[in-house]
């Protein structure tokens, strides 16, 4: 899995997304200065690319760094008055509906894991509000983006650049969220649940840190 594979899948697919010019080191540097921590690195590299994105028609929505309501400097602060969330989470999309996206800032002590990604569900001050959807922000992306390039028209490029198995592509109509978990089996095997829900599966911040260990 490499970013460039899915900058080169989006350029195909770009009637689809909007990109902003990319950050600069220096502004990189200013919001971690901001938050008094280093921003992983991969996600570092995809602000490198685009400071902000709207993937797919908003379905996958990356915030710019600053000057805005949504950025990653301000996200994170914001949902914590609205969600019982922990401070190693960091706040950097949403999937254009009522749902964010957040990374986990410090490195996990497990080989299975990376940078987790989170997804927080609309439960307000629920502290069983979030669940693992990746166990990397690079199998996340990857999965985001074969499961939507396969509900958009002439797709099998942009497939066959992200390496998207042959056996696992079928006809739009099919495509749901059941359907998420073979790509999610595809991409990320080892993630916690291959069909993650914050509604009915919902974790605490004890549970998350519980599959970390």
């Amino acid at each position: 899995m490499e970013l460039k594979e899915l900058f080169q899948a989006w350029q195909l697919t770009s009637s689809l997304h909007s990109f902003n010019p990319p950050a600069s080191e220096q502004s990189l540097l200013s919001v971690e200065s901001e938050l008094g921590f280093r921003i992983p690195q991969p996600l570092r590299e995809l602000y490198l690319f685009s400071n902000g994105m709207h993937l797919f028609h908003g379905d996958l929505n990356l915030y710019p760094l600053q000057n805005g309501n949504n950025t990653l400097s301000n996200a994170s602060r914001q949902c914590s008055e609205w969600f019982k969330i922990p401070p190693d989470l960091l706040i950097f999309g949403d999937n254009g509906s009522d749902e964010h996206y957040g990374i986990w800032a410090t490195k996990v002590n497990n080989e299975i894991f990376g940078f987790p990604i989170i997804e927080i569900g609309e439960l307000y001050h629920d502290p069983a509000c979030m669940v693992i959807v990746s166990t990397d922000l690079l199998p996340f992306l990857y999965g985001v983006t074969a499961f939507f390039t396969l509900l958009s028209d002439n797709n099998g490029e942009a497939l066959d650049i992200i390496g998207f198995p042959i056996n696992l592509r079928v006809d739009k109509n099919e495509v749901n969220d059941e359907y998420f978990a073979r790509i999610r089996k595809w991409i990320d095997p080892m993630s916690p649940d291959l069909n993650p829900e914050p509604y009915t599966k919902g974790l605490n911040t004890y549970q998350v840190k519980s599959l970390f260990r």
